[in-house]
């Protein structure tokens, strides 16, 4: 007999845009993805009927959206960064068994798109049912890091379509995970000293600041909300298309303690940053170690100023917001892992 922590989340990335496939990588992760259906009553009316016809109530619109959410790990979390990004390069570091990925923002329609799909345990039962939802494309990442706490990723989807006549699939998971924490981690924040990760090195931005109590970045897609056209049966006819020159694409903020006027002389001055998010894990090869990174070249911060804390420590909240510099991208994901694709 199952128990309710025998929940299951599996992806895999499809070939033709909502045409499910039997799920490959499976996560660790709560999901939240869920149909929802957009109904409307007809307004005929007939005398001495005070209540809406049931037969008036037709279905005009399908769509599925959610996210995942998961600690962020050592090894098949380039899965997840892939689908995002939509872009990703893997070399082998040397001669060694490690490889590094580099994501970069996909420049092309259209996002890839995924079967999701949630294996949801019957209470008081060995059946699983899985839910399965089909051309599932990544519309954010959130990456968080909090003192004393494991580094969180959530990614958002939006899907096509829900089938609950897929059969389920046993989930396998990686040995050997170790996870990413705060006490791992990095941030370092310049300006013109950011140099760019190649296929086998990470990015710099100067040196590694030790006043940042928190840190986050949120990445955008920008999911057209559109393709809801005649012939579809209520659901997409299409992918969602990836949108441009938006300038939430790439936002974040982090926490420092008042040190000094530097970041508040940079937001009043609307100084260009930079700022690279390192986390480092165990040793999986000669003089390598296990590495998430996200790395924006060009922030600009949108303030906060120093006030009074009661006779706490004074600390500043910084949201940021970044862009596309004159040459190279606009934000980097590294990741290296043992892991020989995304």
């Amino acid at each position: 007999m199952s128990i309710q922590s025998d929940y299951t989340v599996g992806l895999g990335k499809e070939s033709v845009y909502g045409q499910p496939v039997a799920p490959t990588r499976f996560f660790e992760a709560d999901s939240t993805l869920k149909e929802s259906i957009t109904t409307v009553q007809g307004s005929g009316m007939r005398p001495g009927q005070r209540v809406a016809r049931a037969s008036r109530r037709a279905v005009v619109k399908r769509e599925s959206a959610g996210d995942i959410t998961l600690d962020t790990m050592s090894v098949g979390l380039g899965y997840l960064l892939g689908a995002f990004f939509g872009s990703t390069t893997t070399t082998a570091i040397g001669a060694t068994a490690a490889l590094q990925q580099v994501h970069t923002l996909k420049a092309t329609d259209f996002a890839d798109s995924y079967t999701i799909q949630q294996g949801i345990p019957r209470l008081g039962s060995d059946t699983t049912d899985a839910y399965t939802y089909a051309g599932a494309q990544c519309g954010s990442l959130d990456i968080e890091a909090k003192a004393d706490s494991i580094v969180s990723v959530k990614t958002s989807w939006i899907a096509r379509s829900l089938s609950l006549e897929q059969a389920y699939a046993a989930p396998s998971y990686p040995a050997d995970v170790d996870l990413f924490t705060f006490v791992h981690g990095r941030v370092a924040i310049g300006g013109a000293a950011f140099t760019a990760p190649t296929t086998t090195a990470i990015a710099s931005a100067g040196p590694a600041l030790a006043e940042i109590r928190d840190v986050s970045v949120s990445l955008k897609n920008n999911l057209d909300a559109g393709g809801f056209n005649l012939g579809g049966a209520g659901r997409r006819s299409r992918p969602a298309a990836l949108a441009g020159g938006k300038d939430d694409a790439v936002t974040g903020s982090f926490t420092a303690e008042y040190t000094g006027r530097d970041f508040v002389d940079a937001y009043l001055d609307q100084e260009d940053l930079s700022l690279v998010l390192t986390f480092e894990g165990p040793t999986i090869a000669t003089d390598v170690r296990a590495l998430l990174q996200i790395a924006v070249p060009l922030a600009r911060l949108d303030g906060d100023l120093p006030t009074g804390n009661g006779g706490d420590v004074i600390t500043v909240s910084h949201p940021f917001k970044g862009y596309t510099p004159e040459a190279g991208q606009p934000v980097y994901a590294v990741y290296r892992s043992l892991d020989t694709a995304p």
